[in-house]
Order: C-alpha cells, then structure tokens, then sequence
C-alpha cells in the first residue's frame, strides 16, 4: 500500500523530492490585483509553510472530521491552509467571494464549519451568517493572523489518522442553496 494516502501526504512526497521546483507561480497580473509578490513559491518553501500552519492548527485544537471555510479567492493562501489542514484530517470548505448573505447562511449552517478564515474585509458578514445559522462557537481569523486564531469549539469527531477514506473538501456549488 501506498504511504501516499491523502492530498497533504502527495505534496509532501513532491516537497521532498522537488523542494528547489516550483509549486505555484503567481503572475504579475494576479500578484498586481492581491498585492502580492510575482514569481514563484518553490515547493520547499510552501512545506515549510504549510507545516507551520498545519503545527497551528492542531495546537488550537484542529482535527480529522472538522471542517474550516476558506475564503482567500485565487490567493497562494488559499493552497497553503488547504494542505495544511488536510495534514490533520480537516475537510475544507471554499467559499465563493460572490455568495449573498442567506448562501452564506446556508453554507455555514449546513456545512457545520467551525471556522472560517477570510480575508479581513469579509468576517463581520461571516459571524453574521453564522449566527444567523444559530453556529454557536464559529470563528473566523485572516489568513496571516493565525496569532489570534480561536480555539476549536469542539473536539475532532475523528480520532484515527486522516487516509484516503478522510473527506478533503466540501464543495457548494452556485445551485447548492437553491436561494
């Protein structure tokens, strides 16, 4: 059997082997429209930074069976915090940038998500959702700010290690709500 078992144990076995290569390269037109840096994120680099986030989250209490909203759009984060999670059995839910509030309502409630992290601009709409949704214990922290990032409001549902039986991500699609 394979020790490649989840999407964070594929990218890992790649950091390894190809840490001076590129894993994503940012083009100047997307650098210019989230005021970010152009070039490339070798994949070395992006382990080390996936670890350290994936190392924050599992001290905060994150585990295999929670799920965590991404809001983060096209951004290099958006990739880091994903493989970061998946490392420790958390499923992620993207979030389209785009969703009104009663999506969002839906989305929450309905995905169970305990967390979101969002670019700074959209977390005041998120903990409205989410209270809306009556998601008690939900939080929200930006992708660079992870100093504040709240405690799990629950224990991980999973105690055995994330595999390949592990939900990754669930996906909503622009029909999902029907609102």
């Amino acid at each position: 059997m394979s020790s490649v078992t989840t999407v964070h144990a594929a990218f890992a076995d790649s950091a390894q082997r190809y840490a001076a290569q590129a894993f994503l390269h940012i083009v100047t037109d997307t650098a210019a429209a989230y005021g970010i840096a152009p070039g490339d994120l070798a994949y070395g680099e992006a382990a080390i930074r996936v670890e350290a986030l994936a190392d924050r989250y599992a001290g905060a209490g994150y585990g295999h069976g929670h799920r965590v909203g991404l809001l983060l759009e096209n951004r290099p984060e958006f990739f880091l915090h994903w493989l970061a999670l998946n490392r420790l059995g958390v499923s992620v839910v993207p979030i389209n940038a785009d969703l009104r509030s009663a999506e969002l309502e839906y989305l929450i409630g309905h995905s169970g998500m305990l967390l979101a992290v969002t670019l700074p601009g959209r977390a005041e709409n998120l903990m409205a959702a989410a209270r809306a949704a009556g998601r008690a214990g939900f939080g929200t922290v930006a992708p660079e700010a992870l100093d504040a990032l709240p405690t799990a409001a629950e224990p991980p549902p999973r105690q055995d290690a994330p595999s390949e039986a592990s939900e990754c991500a669930l996906l909503y699609t622009s029909g999902t709500t029907g609102r």
